[in-house]
C-alpha cells in the first residue's frame, strides 16, 4: 500500500501512473475510495489546453462565499470536479481525504485542500485532509482564509532552481498572458495591472541548492531530488 501521508519516489510515481479521467476543461483527475477513505490525484500539464490554462493567471474570484481570487485558468479547471469531491466529503462516510499532483496537479492539490479544509472548518465536519503538492505553481493570492484552511494540512515540496514553483510571481506587473492557440497575446484592463500572489502550505525543499540543470522541474529531476531526500533523513 503506498503511503500518501508524505512525500517519495514511490508516492511521486504511484499518482504519475494512475489511470486518469479526462473532463471536457481540460482537468484530468483519479479517485478512489476505500472504505472511509478519499484518495485524489491529479494529472500534470497534458496538451495545449492546460497550458493556455496555466498561462491564464490573471486572478478571479474562486469561490463567491469567500471572494478568495485565485489563478483563473487552474481554477476553471478545479470547478469542473469540484461537486464530486464535495459530494463525496458531505456523504458522511468519508473520514480521511488524501490529495496529491505533480506541477499543474499540484495547484489544483493546493485548491482541493483550500477548499475542503474551508468546508470542513466552516461545518465542522469530521474530516482528516492531507494534501502533497510536488512542483507546484502559486495558485492563490493573499487572504486569510487560505492559510486557515491549508494549516497543516497541505505539503509543497519544491526543487531548487524550478522555475515552476516560482510563478506567478509574488508581485506581477503588466499582467498579460500568451495564448499558444491560436497564439496571441491578452492583456488585461489596467485596473488589473497589478496582482499579489502568495505561498500556502508548508514547503519542504528538495535537491540541491547548486545544481541548476537539467530543468529542476522535470519528473527524473524531482525524483532524483527526493531520493536525496530520503537518504538524507
Amino acid at each position: 500500500m503506498i503511503d500518501w501521508s508524505k512525500p517519495s519516489v514511490e508516492h511521486f510515481r504511484h499518482i504519475r501512473s494512475l489511470p486518469m479521467t479526462h473532463l471536457p476543461s481540460g482537468l484530468d483527475y483519479n479517485i478512489k475510495r476505500d472504505g472511509n477513505t478519499l484518495y485524489i490525484a491529479f494529472q500534470e500539464t497534458g496538451g495545449i489546453k492546460e497550458w493556455n490554462d496555466n498561462l491564464n493567471y490573471f486572478p478571479e474570484v474562486f469561490d463567491v462565499y469567500t471572494k478568495v481570487k485565485a489563478h483563473r485558468g487552474i481554477a476553471k479547471q478545479y470547478l469542473s470536479i469540484r461537486e464530486l469531491i464535495l459530494t463525496y466529503l458531505y456523504s458522511g462516510s468519508i473520514k480521511q481525504v488524501y490529495v496529491a499532483g505533480y506541477s499543474l496537479g499540484g495547484a489544483l492539490t493546493i485548491t482541493a485542500v483550500q477548499d475542503i479544509g474551508y468546508h470542513i472548518d466552516r461545518d465542522k465536519l469530521n474530516v482528516h485532509v492531507a494534501g502533497i503538492a510536488y512542483s507546484p505553481p502559486r495558485m492563490f493570492c493573499p487572504n486569510t482564509i487560505v492559510k486557515k484552511a491549508v494549516k497543516n494540512r497541505l505539503l509543497l515540496v519544491k526543487t531548487h532552481w524550478d522555475p515552476v514553483v516560482h510563478s506567478p510571481c509574488k508581485i506581477m506587473i503588466l499582467n498579460w498572458t500568451l495564448q499558444l492557440k491560436p497564439l496571441r497575446c491578452i492583456f488585461v484592463k489596467p485596473t488589473q495591472w497589478i496582482s499579489f500572489w502568495a505561498d500556502y502550505g508548508k514547503a519542504k525543499w528538495i535537491g540541491r541548492v547548486w545544481r541548476v540543470l537539467p530543468l529542476q522541474h522535470w519528473p527524473d529531476q524531482i525524483e532524483r531530488a527526493l531520493k536525496e531526500y530520503e537518504i538524507k533523513k
